[in-house]
């Protein structure tokens, strides 16, 4: 996600929400960042903001939404906000994982985090940790899918 034409020498941060802004500030379940922005003066300034998306088919369809903030002076109430953008995820049906295992940061690592992650959502009820057939229903086959995984390692 590019930001550009922002105040040179300047400190961004990417507000990132599962909730659709409202009055045009998406308020975040998550603040990426600090980003310092090159540059010295109006309309200099610039950055890139990867947001990681994790190879998970249950979260085709699930939408975030995103928004620069950018500390300005001369903006209102100091802070100058890009439009808020609508992210969703597709894959077109055909969303491969290629960790089943790896439901937590840090991405593309096998770690005790995952595990807790995994029982903690297992234990919630949440639908990402619906890892096998059928799918729709947490049950023990999904913890024998975990561990298998998580035994077997990312590629």
């Amino acid at each position: 996600i590019g930001l550009a034409d922002a105040l040179g020498g300047s400190i961004a941060f990417i507000a990132v929400s599962d909730q659709p802004p409202v009055g045009g500030v998406v308020d975040p379940d998550e603040l990426a960042g600090p980003f310092t922005l090159p540059g010295w003066t109006a309309g200099e300034g610039y950055s890139t903001y990867q947001h990681p998306i994790p190879a998970r088919p249950v979260l085709e369809g699930e939408v975030f939404y995103i928004q620069w903030r950018v500390d300005d002076p001369s903006a209102s109430g100091g802070v100058a906000l890009s439009p808020p953008v609508r992210v969703e995820y597709f894959c077109n049906g055909r969303c491969a994982s290629t960790c089943p295992a790896d439901v937590d940061e840090p991405f593309e690592v096998l770690d005790l985090a995952d595990v807790q992650a995994f029982i903690a959502g297992f234990m919630s009820g949440d639908p990402l940790m619906d890892l096998a057939e059928p799918f729709g229903v947490l049950d023990l086959t999904d913890v024998q899918a975990f561990v298998s995984s998580f035994l077997a390692g990312c590629p």
